[in-house]
């Protein structure tokens, strides 16, 4: 067998591989972007939920959570007294990618919902 022979059997495989790899990253580059979108938005709905526990728990009562979570971003969901402390729920739209990944998968939610405790310290 020719060494041009051998050469010509090989012709464009490196183009192929540095497709198929190119491919490879931009999925991985992908997903790895889903997981930081959706933790970034995690992390600000358990602000919002927090800083709106800490305004109900404060003088502004549940006005003062909803007002505070919208101007962090957030919708109030629920806002309820346990005694002297008082308990917050929020939501946030989830991610474009995770949404769509989630119902690709079969299951999932559209929103993030996050809850927070805040009030005085018992004797």
């Amino acid at each position: 067998m020719s060494r041009s022979g051998a050469v010509r059997g090989d012709r464009g495989s490196g183009s192929a591989l540095t497709a198929v790899l190119v491919l490879v990253l931009v999925g991985v580059g992908s997903v790895a972007m889903g997981v930081v979108q959706a933790h970034l938005v995690a992390g600000r709905t358990q602000s919002a939920a927090d800083l709106a526990a800490l305004a109900a728990a404060g003088s502004g009562g549940c006005a003062g959570a909803a007002a505070t979570a919208r101007a962090n971003g957030a919708e109030l969901l629920e806002c309820a007294s346990d005694g002297p402390d008082v308990i917050v729920s929020v939501q946030n739209p989830a991610p474009t990618l995770l949404s769509r990944v989630a119902f690709l998968v079969g299951g999932g939610t559209d929103r993030v919902i996050a809850s927070a405790r805040a009030g005085y310290p018992s004797s």
